[in-house]
């Protein structure tokens, strides 16, 4: 479903619901799943700047899971030449 139709239908629903119905509606809408036997994908409402969809890969592991979006963010840095400063930056954020 586009965001259109999502909004639509979130608006046409609204008049009986309060704000945070609403919006949590709206938010159930804008985030979607799926799953296979050891990993989850999230489709989420972001957008890299070749305009690909962000989707992020939940993998279980032996120790635990694996949060990832499969290394898209690094290839759009590449395709700008960023490669060099995303890596510095990612480090930073892996680390907290």
């Amino acid at each position: 479903m586009d965001w259109k139709a999502a909004v639509g239908m979130v608006m046409q629903d609204s008049a009986s619901l309060d704000l945070a119905s609403a919006v949590e509606r709206a938010a159930a809408r804008l985030v979607t799943t799926r799953h296979r036997p050891n990993e989850s994908f999230v489709n989420v409402p972001f957008f890299y700047p070749s305009g690909a969809a962000a989707t992020v890969r939940v993998a279980n592991l032996i120790h635990g899971f694996r949060v990832s979006d499969c290394g898209l963010a690094y290839r759009e840095a590449e395709m700008v030449g960023g490669e060099a400063s995303f890596a510095r930056r990612a480090k930073r954020v892996a680390d907290d």
